[in-house]
């Protein structure tokens, strides 16, 4: 099959003609049911903010500064990206220099286009159609919790964050002994289960602020509850906690025998119970959604990621050395790859991981990515363009039913 390609039409009039492609071009196909048409449907997208004629970062409040009004409806931002309520406001955090959204096309056809209405932007990505429990999240507008006062590490402790699918939680390398030697106490200081749903079809045994965000408090609790003659009731545990769902998601990795979650976090963080280290390596951890993992070419994971390194951000911010001065190193882990991009550093994802968890010297972090499972296949190829050969035409296979980015 020979393919032709086409000028888009009007194509210096927006930011991303591919956005704009996705957006406008597929009616018929990204209207799922219950919505009336792709008007309504609603995206996950990420936002990258133009700093200002002066090189200032802008805040997000700049985003919604030149919308119009019917327009402003049609965008939500996560209770992640609001600090705590003062003095009954609650004011968006100035630190963020991307902002993951939930919008409709409106909005994000504004936000794509040249317009001199459009928002201050500098790159618009678009993920995936957002999920039921990930739009009904946003609009409750919960705040963010963490929990109160601040999560105090012994001396010489290193926080290890995970960002994964599939994280059973509740695994005894992410335990520790209580009373009577029983591993009914968790390592995990903070979690985010971004696949867990406001409707609860399990009911909890106590009332929690936020049944996406749980804290050591929270989870130590519903361990007690499910602990029987010193054994975990994993199913119950997992299906009041929001990872084991099978009335509101047909795919629950947890359920599996194996998952991808459990297993990196086992290696980047796992402890037997008698560890000397056990106090000094807490655990972050965010689930990220099933529905948008589910999809294997991974166009749709950007802006759920970036959502889930807001709350890396702010709940590393909550851990205090016991005397040390300095907060105690965090180590986010991110282990999805691809046959995508150059590998070099400069492709999308790795920049977001880069970029949105930069290490200081009061603030040590780092992000470890994965080698992949490529081995030696043989997926880079380079050119060399000079002045005297500044194009090289590519025979270039693509499989029928491949999805993935292969431009």
């Amino acid at each position: 099959m020979k393919l032709v390609w086409h000028a888009i039409e009007n194509a210096d009039t927006v930011r991303d003609p591919v956005v704009a492609f996705r957006l406008n071009a597929l009616d018929d196909l990204i209207a799922p049911p219950g919505a009336a048409n792709a008007d309504d449907v609603w995206w996950i997208a990420s936002l990258e903010l133009e700093p200002d004629d002066e090189g200032n970062r802008r805040s997000i409040e700049h985003i919604l500064e030149n919308v119009p009004e019917p327009i402003v409806a049609d965008v939500l931002i996560p209770p992640e990206y609001y600090l705590p309520e003062k003095d009954g406001k609650r004011e968006l955090d100035p630190e963020a220099e991307q902002v993951t959204v939930i919008a409709r096309r409106s909005f994000l056809n504004l936000a794509n286009s040249l317009d001199e209405r459009a928002p201050p932007i500098r790159r618009i990505e678009l993920g995936g159609i957002a999920p039921r429990n990930m739009l009904d999240y946003a609009r409750a507008k919960p705040e963010m919790y963490l929990g109160t006062g601040p999560a105090t590490v012994p001396d010489g402790a290193a926080v290890v964050a995970v960002i994964d699918n599939g994280i059973a939680i509740g695994h005894n390398l992410f335990r520790k002994p209580g009373a009577g030697g029983v591993l009914d106490k968790t390592r995990v200081a903070f979690f985010w289960n971004m696949d867990g749903d406001e409707a609860l079809h399990v009911p909890l045994p106590f009332p929690v602020p936020n049944p996406q965000q749980w804290t050591r408090a929270e989870i130590d609790a519903l361990l007690a509850a499910n602990m029987h003659g010193g054994q975990l009731d994993e199913a119950a545990f997992y299906a009041q906690i929001g990872l084991i769902d099978r009335a509101g998601r047909g795919v629950t990795p947890v359920a599996q025998r194996v998952s991808h979650g459990t297993h990196v976090m086992g290696l980047a963080a796992g402890l037997v119970p008698d560890d000397a280290l056990i106090d000094k390596r807490p655990i972050i951890a965010v689930q990220l959604p099933t529905d948008l993992v589910r999809d294997v070419s991974g166009v749709k994971l950007g802006p759920a990621v970036k959502h889930a390194l807001q709350y890396v951000r702010r709940a590393a911010k909550r851990f205090k050395a016991a005397s040390e001065v300095t907060p105690p190193p965090v180590l986010v882990n991110f282990s999805f790859g691809d046959f995508a991009g150059p590998h070099d550093g400069t492709s999308e994802m790795e920049l977001v991981l880069k970029n949105g968890f930069k290490s200081a010297p009061d603030r040590p972090r780092a992000v470890v990515l994965p080698s992949g499972n490529g081995n030696l296949s043989r997926c880079h190829a380079q050119i060399d363009l000079t002045a005297t050969r500044p194009s090289m035409a590519l025979n270039w296979r693509v499989q029928p039913e491949d999805l993935t980015i292969s431009t």
